[in-house]
């Protein structure tokens, strides 16, 4: 999300200021170990969906998993456009990016990889390198949909079977623990340590049955000098059965960085198995101004068809 400083800016950060401890390695693996084992003795249940169940189009994780023995990628690019008032320049950014997401143990944990790599030309000169490079698992904590009395059909009343009920402020809660991978020489994250942890909330509600808000509190590189928290809010309307439609905001918080994106845009479901979506983005700073325009697809091997 931040983009590459120039290069006499970058001298003040100090690598050797960003020491990451074995210790701190050690608490993140068995923070990952821990939750893979209360998923194996968590009781299971079904969250698989005839339809693909993509994290897209906006930055947001939903609650649910992809389901078991479901492959999922996706796949896709982002132009960004950074305008810096304060220091007088202007940065163009493309990023390719990567997602895998595999069900496991039933239907409630999900482990994913994210990749991505970024082109960035500034003041004439142009960086390329890794941006992102985590793995990440997710575990569904609780679902209100898996007592079947939570939405039960009312065949004898048509205005209470579709008017709101307060019970769907009621969220799916998903936990999650990631871990990022850099090398020493990294252009876009020297200023973290080669690996750090992070700590992910998930939520999310069908307030009716065409719109679904989804929320996501991440805590990112903790036990570093550098920690940040994201909030994210995304509210998605379906159209019909192929089309969909979602605004998205985003709330960063760090001290080397610190933003508000609001992003619009849609998806396309062209198959039960595959998505695609385009979105727009746009901050309201000027260090720097940022607009965003990306397009992604979303496809899955799914063992159940």
């Amino acid at each position: 999300m931040f983009s590459v400083c120039l290069p006499k800016f970058r001298s003040k950060i100090q690598r050797s200021d960003l020491v990451y401890t074995s210790n701190h390695r050690l608490s993140a693996i068995l923070c990952c170990l821990s939750l893979a084992l209360l998923s194996a003795g968590a009781s299971l249940y079904g969250q698989y969906t005839d339809i693909i169940n993509s994290n897209r189009p906006g930055n947001s994780m939903g609650a649910y998993s992809v389901g078991k023995g479901v492959l999922q990628w996706e796949l896709g690019g982002v132009f960004d456009q950074q305008d810096h008032q304060l220091f007088r320049y202007k940065s163009m950014i493309y990023q390719q990016e990567l997602s895998m997401r595999y069900g496991l143990i039933g239907e409630r944990l999900e482990i994913s990889a994210q990749w991505g790599y970024q082109w960035e030309s500034t003041l004439g000169s142009t960086f390329k390198d890794i941006h992102q490079s985590d793995i990440a698992l997710k575990l569904l904590l609780f679902d209100p949909y898996k007592n079947p009395q939570f939405e039960a059909v009312n065949l004898y009343s048509w205005k209470d079977q579709h008017r709101f009920k307060l019970k769907r402020l009621i969220p799916a809660l998903s936990v999650g623990i990631g871990y990022h991978f850099f090398s020493p020489t990294n252009l876009f994250n020297s200023w973290y340590p080669t690996n750090s942890p992070k700590f992910m909330l998930f939520t999310q509600n069908s307030l009716t049955n065409r719109l679904v808000l989804v929320t996501n509190h991440v805590w990112d590189h903790v036990q570093t000098d550098w920690p940040e928290y994201r909030f994210l809010a995304s509210l998605t309307h379906t159209l019909g059965r192929d089309w969909s439609v979602f605004y998205e905001s985003e709330f960063i918080k760090n001290d080397l960085y610190a933003d508000h994106l609001l992003r619009i845009g849609g998806a396309f479901l062209q198959t039960e198995n595959l998505q695609w979506d385009t979105h727009f983005a746009l901050n309201f700073k000027e260090t720097p101004r940022r607009k965003t325009i990306g397009m992604r697809i979303s496809y899955r091997i799914d063992p159940h068809n």
